[in-house]
C-alpha cells in the first residue's frame, strides 16, 4: 500500500506538468490579444483610409424594401491572400 505523501506528490506532479503545459498556451492568447488590440487600433485611427473595403467589384448587395444581404466574396479573397502572405513572412522569419 502507498503511503499518503506519495498520493499527494503524484498529484502535486500532475499539476505541475498541466500548468508547464498551459505556459505556451498563455502565451499565445496574450499575443494574440496584442494582435486584436494593434489591428482595432488601426481601423478606429485609419478607418476611413479603408472605406473601398467591402465595395471592390466582386462584392454581392442586394438591398430591397425589408431585405439586406452582402457578401464581400472579392474582399475576402483580397484579406485571405494578404493574411496568407502574411503568415508565410512570419513562419519564414520566425
Amino acid at each position: 500500500m502507498r503511503s499518503y505523501s506519495y498520493k499527494c506528490f503524484k498529484i502535486y506532479l500532475q499539476l505541475f506538468i498541466f500548468v508547464a503545459t498551459m505556459q505556451p498556451i498563455g502565451k499565445l492568447i496574450v499575443m494574440v490579444g496584442a494582435v486584436i488590440i494593434v489591428v482595432g487600433l488601426v481601423v478606429w485611427l485609419a478607418g476611413d483610409k479603408f472605406s473601398w473595403f467591402g465595395n471592390l467589384p466582386g462584392d454581392i448587395r442586394v438591398e430591397r424594401k425589408n431585405f439586406r444581404f452582402f457578401a464581400p466574396i472579392t474582399s475576402m479573397l483580397l484579406l485571405s491572400i494578404l493574411l496568407s502572405f502574411l503568415m508565410w513572412v512570419f513562419r519564414r522569419l520566425f
